[in-house]
């Protein structure tokens, strides 16, 4: 049986260097990439058309196949790279911890480091057999990353440093046309999809550009 293939994007240093040489700069053949191995370049072309495939155009000749991105006279409704930057592959332990740590911080609102391991093997770890064990470190760095990217937040506190959940960012409904407009613009980009995404807004865009320069999502 042969192995399924992982559409997921572990690093996205790698993609990007694809993106931009073939759906980008376009009419390169699969012969002339010579940063990567012919299997490597076949395996990320083959991610990166699984979400870009309706953009994806070929053109055959006399030396051969090249592929490139094409968007047809009607604009899309988002920019079709930010559909790369949504697609992050995890391992085990970081989606038992997405989804254990979150638990115990929405239950109780003020956890330390050592709380929190010890909640993370007395009440779900204890629950399966041959279940791993987590060292503090371990949930230090996800706790140290979710800080980061402001899933959480550290309590500046006299004899420990416990954790929270962060509030949720408000948007009003004034500010969804200025996120559309923003998405489409450098600096804002796909931040502003991914705050569209967060408040499930199904409202069409009230703007159209002449210039799209869709291609420094990338960046």
């Amino acid at each position: 049986m042969s192995r399924q293939f992982n559409e997921l994007i572990k690093e996205f240093n790698g993609i990007r260097l694809y993106a931009r040489e073939f759906y980008i700069n376009g009419f390169k053949l699969r012969e002339e990439f010579r940063e990567k191995s012919l299997r490597s370049y076949d395996n990320e072309r083959r991610r990166i058309e699984s979400y870009l495939h309706q953009y994806i155009e070929s053109e055959q000749n006399s030396t051969g196949k090249s592929i490139r991105l094409e968007l047809k006279q009607q604009q899309p409704a988002a920019n079709p790279f930010f559909k790369l930057w949504q697609t992050k592959s995890f391992t085990k332990n970081d989606i038992f911890l997405h989804f254990t740590l979150l638990d115990c911080l929405v239950n109780d609102n003020l956890l330390s480091l050592t709380q929190l391991t010890e909640l993370l093997h007395n009440c779900y770890l204890s629950q399966f057999d041959e279940a791993p064990t987590f060292s503090e470190i371990t949930v230090r760095n996800k706790l140290k990353e979710y800080c980061q990217l402001g899933v959480l937040q550290e309590v500046n506190n006299e004899k420990r440093l416990p954790y929270k959940i962060a509030a949720p960012l408000q948007i009003s409904a004034n500010l969804v046309p200025v996120l559309h407009f923003f998405k489409e613009v450098m600096p804002g980009g796909v931040v502003g999809q991914f705050l569209l995404n967060q408040i499930d807004s199904d409202s069409e865009s009230p703007f159209a550009f002449k210039h799209h320069f869709i291609v420094h999502t990338l960046d």
